[in-house]
């Protein structure tokens, strides 16, 4: 998925390839300290922890950011800029600046052995996986189609699940694999309807796809475990916006997220010519709870501790430029970007992921000669 600004392409990839551990984030912290009268965390509103830089994790004339994951004890960018491009690495616990240790760009996965590349390009306009250890050390996973280009990718227990597009017959698949047997099938039967976004649980994998008929998304799944002859299922209970007739709400633009069981979406829906958003949560059992409450902006990053989903907001001032909401709907969305920059026009936050109890935000200020990027940690 990737949105196109001028003169800056920021490619923004799923999030659950950020290290998303279903584990407490720092706010679980601050919540955890209100509610010691033995009151749920959930029942008391905290003071509102305020974030802050991280230091050396600040990078200038960056043109395209492709890909950001945090796992390790360290933080992890994919970026094309002015001068130079690659795979870029620092421990959060040092001072020390980005360091270059590939020079790929594509989406990022984190993995207990490294990094995990997604690379899509050369001569026959092949795409390849690359694990990048600690040390830098590359190392080929056997991951290899030609006229095929990942648009999403996920780690899974000892899974990498990636969704594809075959350009030579626009068709859409999963491939799934393993690193230590360095070998990949494909998952399910191809889609020749649009996908646009996946999210995995242990067991199952979902897809979001653009319907053909209508104008409108349709939601599948199959079993993680899924030959390339076994049917991807239709979503129970699946939020519908479907363009029948004249008049109806449709979408055909929306996004999967998550952690562990717990799946998240977001839908920007055309409403009569008007542009609304619509969220909600479900655990997979046929339930889709929403959220109201976000603001009514496409959001620019997403993410999902297991008890919170945090959504970012492009153009806002430092507060509102990050909403939190509990994942069960028993806190309404509120605004929890203390401590960033000024948003001004194009500017934000463009990435998140959850490391170690600690969030980390990818705060992007956009300049036509080069942008700055800025990480923030809480």
């Amino acid at each position: 998925m990737r949105r196109d600004l001028p003169g800056l392409l920021v490619a923004v990839f799923l999030l659950a390839s950020c290290g998303s551990s279903g584990g407490s984030s720092a706010g679980d912290a601050v919540l955890d300290a209100a509610s010691a009268d033995g009151d749920s965390a959930l029942d008391v509103a905290p003071p509102k922890p305020t974030w802050a830089a991280v230091p050396g994790a600040t990078m200038d004339a960056v043109k395209q950011l492709k890909g950001f994951a945090c796992g390790a004890g360290s933080l992890h960018v994919s970026l094309v800029g002015n001068m130079t491009e690659g795979l870029f690495s620092k421990p959060v616990a040092d001072e020390s600046e980005f360091a270059q240790v590939f020079t790929g760009v594509g989406l990022l996965a984190m993995t207990d052995a490294g990094v995990l590349l997604a690379q899509y390009g050369g001569q026959n306009e092949t795409s390849s996986l690359t694990l990048v250890t600690a040390d830098g050390a590359p190392t080929d996973t056997g991951y290899a189609f030609e006229q095929t280009e990942i648009r999403a990718l996920q780690v899974v227990g000892s899974f990498v699940l990636a969704l594809a597009k075959d350009w030579t017959v626009a068709e859409y698949m999963v491939h799934r694999g393993s690193l230590a047997a360095g070998t990949f099938e494909q998952l399910g039967k191809r889609l020749n309807e649009t996908a646009m976004s996946m999210y995995a649980t242990t067991d199952t994998v979902y897809l979001l796809t653009q319907m053909n008929e209508y104008s409108g998304t349709r939601c599948y799944h199959a079993a993680i475990t899924s030959g390339d002859t076994d049917e991807w299922v239709p979503c129970e209970g699946f939020p519908e916006y479907v363009k029948y007739k004249e008049g109806q709400a449709f979408s055909i633009k929306a996004v999967l997220y998550g952690s562990g069981s717990s799946v998240a979406l977001w839908f920007r829906v055309n409403d009569k010519g008007e542009e609304k958003y619509r969220h909600y949560v479900t655990t997979g059992d046929g339930v889709w709870t929403e959220i109201a409450g976000f603001p009514q902006k496409q959001p620019s990053a997403w993410y999902h501790d297991g008890t919170w989903l945090y959504l970012g907001f492009e153009g806002a001032g430092s507060e509102e430029s990050l909403y939190r909401a509990a994942a069960d709907g028993s806190v309404a969305p509120e605004p929890f970007g203390l401590g960033f920059g000024e948003a001004v026009d194009k500017s934000g936050p463009v990435a998140l992921c959850g490391m170690d109890q600690a969030l980390y935000a990818v705060w992007l200020d956009y300049q036509l000669s080069g942008s700055v990027v800025t990480i923030y940690g809480l």
